[in-house]
């Protein structure tokens, strides 16, 4: 009676809605939540994607879909209790009713909120990054004080000052890196300003450091309010390295600090003057080192050569001449290691003392006396003119080393070498001598820079002051939007205007003796004088390369000495004048200039020509036949990315028209030792489009076969690549390369089954494997003793993919160092077995993601009781999105070499295997709590302080 009173209270369509309709409403909540969860799919989907190019999900987006999460439940429990019920329970209906109607409304509410744009954002930059940096001598009381004036709130503008090479960079890096482990300020921004003040990059800097996305054709004013809005309500510390005038604060968009917003800013300079004019609340001096502390620098630098009796007398006068300066005691110290000739020692200090005094404001004499021994002490000829070649670039340029060594090619500085493979051996061995010599910093591998007075030294040396060493003009990187007037340009061997903003150059300046002019990335060059090239004879190198220049004067074919050409990405250059009268040319580099749609006239008769770059001319198809094998002295021939119609074998109609060059021609170039080509119509390629006698002699090539498309995962740098695209079978001349090829690509090729069982069989050469997108791979090793010497493998989207290896195969992939398998949606089970564990000792990377069947990675058994050091090389494991794995190993195996663990949504896995040198683990917090310990108290402490969290 209770139930029906209760009913009869509501209203008819309540009632209605509560009984007659409830089955409906079930069915509609049902196919509402199925749409939802259809969505809540298409979402994870694209936070996956996300995730994977290191973007940060949005919050919202993770909010709505822990929403959906924990709905699911709900409406499972509304389904169960719909499928109990009895139809002549009133009182349960009505409830349920009511209930299902509820969360039909949340569904629907949740599926109208789920519309995102975008689901991730790029992630916010480190609040404090750290900094690479050397160690300090004599430095540890400036610490202390710069270190307290940060923690004071009567100082918000600290000045640090000094002479140039004194160490006051070396400083504000120890306080920077000692910031990262701290709280105490909510961002720390770093921005070197260098001797030229340009605001704009300045605010790029800082932009930079906050995250902040500034467009191309964004103003000064308007970057300064977006600076100044990110940064007025956070505690922030701006360090601002090697300040060499004034700079006003308010410009940049940098809110004042003070003692209210508790911000700081620390600046570094070598002149007082700035430190006054920025009004600092502290400023203190970095000094010279003491004698002890120089001594003790120098003798490290030196080594124990310095301890010998008839040098050590010699060695205190030495050091005495650097003048205290940490600089020029590194540079000189480097400079006499292991000198343990008396007579070098007293030379030494001969230049020391002697050395000519300098003009330059703010360099006291004893830093470039110190700094010139360096150069001085370069013994090759050929070596000086190199180092000073490194002034042509902007200051504070990173360098890459292969265009600076290919420069020098140019400029003839390499000594008795015969070909450019052997000029670019001795490049190199060049700039380790500099490096060594500390006249050139060490960027990365491929990267090199000077230091700010170093290439003041190298100026100098160049100067018209200077009586020694060659006349340069150096306006690089310095904003310029005219040239520099005529009558400087008179007498100067080398020109250099580069990363300016240079819209016109001079009519026709008289150089009687210029060699080089770089003029490259002026952007908004795109006019030359139609005699600008008349009055220089003996110009060697000219480089023009992205700038919007439509022409080419008739003016270059008097450049008669002229070696090197580089017009590289000149997207605006539709045609090059005759090339024919410049016999000397031996390097051509038209690279990316995609306005040029056929090759210049008269380039067969460039005799000399050693290098020709064409590559991604994607307006040139034809090769006129003979043009290619007329250079008889080519060495380098780079046409990868430019679809050139290459005449089929065999078929000598298009070659008889003029408008076809056979692949098989090439083998007409003798002295060739690197070739880079696109071949996008495989029917060209035969059998005998490249001889073994051909592809031996090439010490560097590059092959693309097939419909090109920009792989996602390209091959790294090996010197001979072999890739193939979308192709339905091999190229026959494949079998050939691939015998000498270090690094092959197979991109969405239908016809591969076996992997490297087919593509490389039993090749000795191939290090590095990419095998995308091919959807009949099922293997990768077939019962074959293959894949010896391959030491990185990917595997990418074979949806095939069941097996690593079919069989035994012995001895396969021994070398192997870094293996990655991505989006294999068969590869299933275990990925490794006991046997092909044992191969694997010098695995040093495994990267495994988007695999979802794959149940363990090292089988577990009987045979892993000789195991217990599995993959002893392993450094570094990345497991991602494998929502089947359950095991890594059994608790018996032990990766005792493993220092970095990645594990992210690995939702059933519960156990970790034990890392005893681990000191990384990145993983969800979540997932970390929840796992399971009971193997061993130790591992849980070690990852415990590993832990970092995802």
């Amino acid at each position: 009676m209770e139930a029906v009173a209760q009913v009869a209270g509501e209203t008819i369509a309540q009632q209605v809605r509560s009984f007659r309709d409830l089955s409906a409403n079930v069915e509609n909540l049902k196919r509402e939540m199925k749409e939802l969860k259809s969505k809540w799919l298409d979402i994870k989907a694209r936070i996956r994607e996300a995730e994977r190019q290191v973007l940060r999900p949005k919050n919202q987006v993770l909010n709505w879909v822990t929403e959906v999460d924990n709905i699911e439940e709900d409406i499972n429990s509304i389904n169960s209790e719909f499928d109990q019920m009895s139809r002549f329970n009133l009182k349960s209906r009505y409830e349920l009713g009511k209930k299902v109607i509820r969360m039909t409304e949340i569904v629907v509410n949740l599926k109208g909120r789920g519309d995102f744009d975008e689901v991730a954002v790029c992630p916010s930059p480190p609040r404090v990054l750290e900094m690479p940096t050397t160690s300090t001598h004599g430095q540890e009381s400036y610490e202390e004080t710069l270190w307290r004036c940060l923690h004071d709130e009567n100082y918000s503008m600290v000045c640090v000052h000094g002479m140039g090479g004194v160490g006051k960079t070396t400083l504000m890096k120890t306080i920077n890196n000692k910031l990262v482990g701290t709280r105490d300020f909510d961002v720390v921004i770093w921005v070197t300003v260098s001797k030229d003040l340009n605001i704009e990059r300045t605010q790029l800097a800082i932009g930079s450091k906050l995250g902040l996305r500034f467009g191309g054709d964004e103003d000064q004013e308007s970057r300064r309010r977006k600076i100044f809005a990110r940064l007025k309500n956070s505690r922030y510390v701006l360090m601002l390295d090697d300040l060499w005038e004034e700079i006003i604060l308010d410009d940049v968009g940098i809110p004042k600090p003070d003692k209210v917003n508790k911000c700081k800013i620390v600046l570094s300079t070598r002149f007082l003057r700035v430190s006054n004019a920025m009004e600092v609340d502290m400023q203190f001096k970095v000094k010279i080192l003491g004698d002890e502390e120089t001594w003790n620098l120098f003798h490290e630098k030196t080594g124990e050569v310095v301890l010998l009796p008839d040098i050590q007398a010699l060695a205190v006068e030495v050091v005495k001449e650097c003048g205290g300066l940490p600089l020029a005691i590194i540079t000189v110290g480097r400079a006499m290691r292991g000198k343990e000739r008396k007579k070098v020692w007293l030379d030494a200090l001969r230049a020391l003392k002697e050395s000519a005094v300098p003009e330059i404001e703010g360099m006291e004499p004893k830093v470039f006396r110190s700094l010139k021994l360096s150069y001085d002490c370069l013994e090759e000829d050929n070596i000086k003119p190199c180092f000073l070649y490194c002034a042509l670039y902007p200051e504070d340029t990173e360098i890459y080393v292969p265009e600076l060594v290919k420069y020098w090619t140019m400029e003839g500085f390499a000594n008795n070498v015969d070909n450019l493979e052997d000029a670019s051996n001795n490049g190199h061995r060049i700039i380790e001598r500099l490096k060594d010599a500390c006249l050139l910093e060490v960027l990365g591998e491929n990267y090199v820079k000077m230091h700010d007075l170093i290439r003041d030294l190298a100026i100098w040396i160049t100067s018209s002051s200077m009586k020694e060493g060659p006349k340069f003009l150096v306006k690089a990187g310095m904003g310029l939007k005219e040239a520099p007037k005529e009558n400087m340009w008179e007498g100067v061997e080398r020109v250099s205007l580069m990363k300016n903003q240079i819209e016109r150059l001079p009519t026709g300046p008289n150089c009687p003796t210029l060699l080089s002019i770089f003029l490259q990335q002026n952007y908004v060059l795109r006019t030359i004088p139609s005699s600008f090239f008349e009055l220089m004879p003996q110009l060697r190198v000219l480089d023009l390369s992205h700038t919007n220049i439509q022409s080419l004067p008739m003016s270059l074919s008097s450049l008669v000495n002229l070696r090197a050409l580089i017009l590289i990405s000149c997207c605006c250059l539709i045609e090059v004048p005759p090339l024919g009268h410049l016999k000397q040319l031996q390097f051509l580099n038209l690279r990316e200039s995609n306005g040029i749609q056929e090759l210049p006239q008269g380039i067969e008769e460039l005799v000399n020509l050693k290098s020709l770059d064409l590559s991604y001319l994607c307006s040139v198809t034809t090769i006129p036949y003979t043009t290619i094998c007329s250079l008889s002295s080519l060495e380098e021939l780079r046409m990868i990315g430019t679809p050139i119609k290459w005449a089929k074998e065999g078929g000598l109609d298009d070659v008889n028209e003029g408008t076809g060059y056979s692949l098989a021609e090439l083998a007409m170039l003798t002295h060739l030792y690197s070739l880079d080509i696109t071949v996008t119509d495989i029917d060209c390629l035969s059998q005998d489009s490249f001889h073994r006698r051909q592809l031996s002699s090439l010490r560097k090539f590059n092959f693309e076969f097939g419909k090109i498309k920009t792989p996602m995962i390209k091959l790294r740098s090996s010197d001979k690549k072999l890739c193939v695209y979308g192709c339905e079978y091999f190229p026959p001349c494949c079998k050939i390369i691939q015998e000498y090829a270090e690094g092959i690509g197979i991109y969405a090729c239908n016809g591969l089954k076996r992997g490297i069982s087919e593509i490389a069989g039993h090749s000795l050469t191939l290090r590095h494997l990419v095998i995308a997108n091919c959807p009949q791979v099922d293997c990768i090793i077939d019962n074959g003793d293959v894949g010896h010497n391959i030491e990185l493998m990917n595997l990418n989207g074979l949806s095939n993919l069941k097996k690593l290896i079919m069989g035994h195969g012995s001895l396969s992939l021994r070398q192997l160092k870094s293996l990655r398998i991505g989006s294999c949606k068969q590869l299933s089970g275990t990925l490794f077995s006991s046997n092909l564990v044992h191969q694997l000792d010098k695995l040093e990377n495994l990267i495994i993601y988007d695999c979802d069947k794959i149940e363990e990675i090292i089988e577990e058994g009987d045979s892993m009781l000789v195991l217990n050091n599995a993959l002893p090389s392993l450094r570094c494991l990345q497991l991602n999105q494998l929502n089947g794995l359950r095991s890594i190993c059994s608790p018996r195996v032990s990766f005792t070499s493993l220092e970095t663990m990645h594990i992210y949504s690995c939702t059933i896995l519960k156990k970790l295997p034990s890392c005893p040198s681990i000191h990384s683990f990145i993983a969800d917090r979540k997932w970390f709590e929840e796992l399971n310990w009971e193997d061993g108290e130790n591992t849980k402490s070690l990852f415990t302080n590993a832990f970092k969290e995802l």
